[in-house]
């Protein structure tokens, strides 16, 4: 099968499973379990702390000692188990223990296919976001489909946590599916001393990644405002549940472009100035979201989150790439996405969810116009750092290059 028709098909059912679960998980829990800001807040902030070990443990042996593609398979089966168990939880304590359960299993799992993308394209790295915009579509896919088809059958209507089991049974498909990717040569350790990825921790300490994990944290704390507060504000201002998912998936339907174009705009223009177009998309995004009102500009902000994910995640993602070479691939990718997503997780969340409480009123209605307030703030010093700090050494060499 071709390499590129199979990565795309993975990409698709793994978006899949995010698509049906991350745009609703705090509006299910905030809105039909009754947990609160903070609560919601440590679940995620917990959860987090399995970004940082589970990328730890898997570098240690992807790509050493069992290819990449077994153990995301594996890593799926045991995240459908995780998701359909989820759906039945009404206690936060039980809620907690699941979902840090199943934040530990599916931690790995975007490393893991990203570096198995980076393997198999080899020269072709800016085909990337030709591959992973079909995780987008994926994204959209299962969200739309379970709002407009699902919650419009008869006696399904308010049945969101529902979505929980459908995401299961992608993730069981998944199981199969990446099972089905091309093998390359694994670069197996010649002795216990190259078990330990040395070189990928040597490359975090690089001028060019340090300043772009920090930025990378930084991003990661604004966007967990996003994530949190995004669902249950579209709610306040008037959005019907049955809508929230495809209207967050305008998100995704623009991240399709922005994707396509990734590819013709890195080797032109460069990584630091994609990036700063990422973050200014990301300041309009809250900017809209502050003004709120007519709540059409609060869904132009939802639909600029694509050009946002694009243009700093997977301009950094490639960025990254470049900066490693197939011994360090895997283990650099993992140790990044544990800084990023593991200690970038724990604070942004625990900080997103009392931010969220501290704005919350006597009469439990949140006062969106501060809380949308700061990620604009951290967006706007996100792009003054940007401006003077960001990399530029691996731009002149893509301009010589051409």
């Amino acid at each position: 099968m071709n390499k590129r028709l199979i990565l795309s098909l993975v990409m698709f059912l793994q978006f899949c499973i995010y698509g049906a679960t991350l745009p609703i998980f705090s509006l299910f829990w905030k809105d039909h379990v009754g947990l609160s800001g903070q609560q919601i807040g440590i679940i995620f902030s917990l959860s987090s702390i399995s970004g940082i070990l589970s990328p730890f443990i898997t570098t240690f042996i992807a790509d050493k000692f069992i290819r990449s593609k077994y153990i995301a398979a594996f890593l799926n089966f045991l995240a459908g188990i995780c998701l359909i168990t989820l759906r039945f939880q009404k206690d936060f304590l039980n809620i907690l223990v699941i979902y840090t359960l199943y934040a530990t299993i599916v931690g790995p799992i975007i490393g893991l296919l990203n570096a198995i993308s980076f393997h198999l394209l080899s020269e072709e790295r800016s085909k990337f976001g030709n591959i992973r915009v079909w995780g987008t579509i994926g994204y959209m896919f299962s969200g739309t489909f379970f709002s407009l088809v699902y919650l419009s059958l008869p006696g399904k209507g308010g049945k969101i946590g529902n979505s929980f089991i459908m995401a299961g049974i992608f993730a069981f498909i998944q199981t199969f599916v990446v099972l089905l990717l091309p093998s390359y040569k694994m670069e197996k350790p010649a002795s216990v001393k190259e078990v330990f990825p040395s070189d990928a921790f040597k490359l975090l300490l690089k001028y060019e990644v340090l300043i772009i994990l920090l930025l990378q944290l930084l991003v990661f704390i604004a966007d967990r405002f996003y994530f949190i507060g995004t669902a249950p504000y579209l709610h306040f201002i008037g959005v019907g549940e049955k809508f929230i998912m495809p209207i967050m998936s305008l998100g995704q339907l623009t991240e399709i472009f922005a994707m396509f174009i990734l590819g013709i705009l890195i080797p032109r223009i460069g990584y630091k100035k994609v990036f700063l177009l990422g973050v200014l998309s990301e300041i309009i995004r809250f900017g809209t979201y502050l003004v709120g009102h007519p709540y059409v500009i609060t869904i132009f902000g939802v639909a600029i989150h694509g050009f946002t994910y694009a243009f700093l995640y997977v301009t950094i993602s490639i960025f990254l790439d470049e900066q490693a070479n197939t011994k360090t691939r895997t283990a650099l990718h993992q140790l990044f996405y544990m800084i990023t997503f593991g200690f970038g997780g724990i604070i942004g969340n625990i900080f997103a969810g009392k931010i969220m409480d501290i704005f919350t009123l006597s009469n439990g209605r949140i006062n969106y116009k501060l809380l949308w307030f700061v990620p604009l703030l951290i967006s706007l010093f996100i792009l003054i750092i940007s401006i003077f700090y960001f990399p530029v050494k691996k731009e002149l060499e893509i301009k010589n290059a051409n």
